[in-house]
């Protein structure tokens, strides 16, 4: 069977900055924390859009997709459309620093592994319209990206 696992993280806040953010969960105390996710062919739009279009020079652009969610949230998605029930691991940072070194990563990327799971910045978590603006198009969500490459996940097995 599956399971999905990584380093448990601190609360990042109340209700009220959660929601001031986009955050779409249910509001209750016990908080998996959030994170924007952007899909690559919206990275990649909005990289030719600077880089072929005029009015881009000197701006620096912060792409986002149009969601905040939890990894649990994620992963219930992906189990979803499995078929599947995916078990959610929160690992101890020293059990996620073992796994990282098993898996090959250096200390130094481990430490940034450690640094980003546990304190993320608010722009990690913070909603742009960077695609929309750039594009003229929304940016796309997870659960169309998660359509679009189901089957990486169907061979993951």
């Amino acid at each position: 069977g599956r399971e999905f696992r990584r380093q448990g993280r601190a609360a990042k806040g109340e209700k009220e900055e959660r929601d001031a953010h986009g955050w779409n969960g249910s509001g209750d105390d016990v908080f998996d924390d959030v994170a924007v996710v952007v899909g690559e062919a919206d990275i990649a739009a909005v990289a030719v859009a600077a880089l072929t279009q005029q009015g881009h020079g000197g701006r620096r652009y912060v792409i986002t997709g149009p969601e905040v969610l939890t990894p649990t949230a994620m992963v219930d998605m992906i189990g979803q459309r499995l078929g599947e029930e995916i078990p959610f691991i929160e690992l101890s940072e020293s059990e996620a620093r073992a796994q990282w070194q098993a898996e090959g990563f250096s200390e130094e990327v481990i430490d940034f592994f450690v640094m980003v799971h546990g304190n993320t910045p608010e722009v990690g978590y913070t909603v742009t319209q960077t695609v929309q603006e750039v594009t003229g198009r929304p940016a796309c969500t997870f659960a169309l990206w998660l359509d679009e490459n189901i089957e990486h996940f169907r061979r993951m097995q």
